[in-house]
C-alpha cells in the first residue's frame, strides 16, 4: 500500500499589515502549551516561519483532513501572538527581491540604453 505525507512551511504575518513577523519561537511555545507537550510544529530556518509534517496517509481525504487540522492549530497558536499563518510557495524575501528587480527593469526600459546600464541590469538580474 502506498502512503504519502506532507511537510508544510507556514509564514507568520502581522494581522494588520500582512508583513512577515519573526515570532516563530513565541508561536511554537504557545503551540507546545496548547498541545500539552505533543506539538507537531517545528522551527524553520527563517524565524518568520514554522512547519508541520503530517503522518503518512493512504487516503487523500485523510491527508487533506490532517493538513486542515494542523493549519487550524497553527492559526490558533499564531493568533495568541498577534500573527496569522499563510501557506506560500516562496519565501517573502525572494518575492521582494523579484519585485525590486522588476521595478529596476521597468525603469531601465524607459531610459536610453548605455553600456553601463546594461552591465547594471545584468548584475541586478543575476542576484535573483
Amino acid at each position: 500500500m502506498r502512503t504519502v505525507g506532507v511537510e508544510e512551511e507556514l509564514l507568520l504575518v502581522d494581522t494588520c499589515s500582512g508583513e512577515p513577523r519573526a515570532l516563530s519561537t513565541a508561536v511554537l511555545a504557545v503551540a507546545e502549551r496548547r498541545s500539552e507537550g505533543d506539538s507537531v510544529f517545528e522551527p524553520e530556518l527563517h524565524r518568520q516561519q514554522l512547519e508541520f509534517s503530517t503522518e503518512p496517509c493512504s487516503e487523500m481525504r485523510e491527508l487533506a483532513g490532517e493538513i486542515r487540522r494542523w493549519r487550524a492549530e497553527a492559526a490558533k497558536s499564531a493568533a495568541r501572538t498577534g500573527t496569522a499563518v499563510v501557506a506560500l510557495r516562496a519565501v517573502p524575501q525572494f518575492l521582494a527581491g523579484v519585485r525590486r528587480q522588476l521595478r529596476h527593469l521597468a525603469a531601465f526600459l524607459e531610459r536610453p540604453h548605455t553600456s553601463s546600464m546594461w552591465t547594471s541590469l545584468r548584475l541586478a538580474m543575476h542576484r535573483i
